[in-house]
């Protein structure tokens, strides 16, 4: 499966916010379901789908909504040191320094280094973690010294 990366309309934006409410009442009802119907241009044709597509569909949904452009591609697809730079929105020298340090998994194709994207995933994820987990503390402390925050 290859990457795809497309940006969303203006046209395209109204329709996703519209379907995203539509889809995140249904998917709310969906617990002890295993499977999804679908129905396909205009109810002419229907498709079973695991109940999880649901949940991306709200995900790509919501993204479209926002005007944001979606990004789909395998878990255990490989990035570049410069793709991967783009998406932390840091440096590649900067991504060097973390496959180096250990931080982030990757493997070697002759001189290229080469990351998993659910090792970018799960390193991003960390690091949303500790950053929410220091702005909690700072600002318990700012409470707690009468800061006015």
């Amino acid at each position: 499966m290859e990457a795809l990366l497309e940006y969303t309309s203006q046209a395209e934006q109204e329709i996703a916010r519209k379907s995203l409410k539509i889809v995140d009442q249904k998917e709310k009802k969906l617990k002890a379901v295993a499977s999804v119907k679908l129905t396909i241009g205009g109810g002419e044709e229907i498709i079973s789908v695991p109940k999880k597509v649901i949940h991306y569909l709200s995900i790509i949904l919501n993204t479209m909504a926002e005007g944001k452009g979606v990004s789909i591609m395998p878990a255990d697809a490989e990035m570049t040191t410069q793709q991967v730079a783009n998406i932390l929105n840091v440096s590649r020298p900067f991504v060097i320094k973390l496959l180096d340090d250990g931080l982030i998994s990757y493997r070697k194709v002759g001189t290229h280094r080469r990351v998993k994207v659910e090792d970018v995933v799960t390193y991003a994820s960390k690091m949303k973690d500790q950053r929410r987990a220091s702005l909690e503390f700072l600002a318990n402390q700012a409470q707690e010294l009468g800061m006015g925050y």
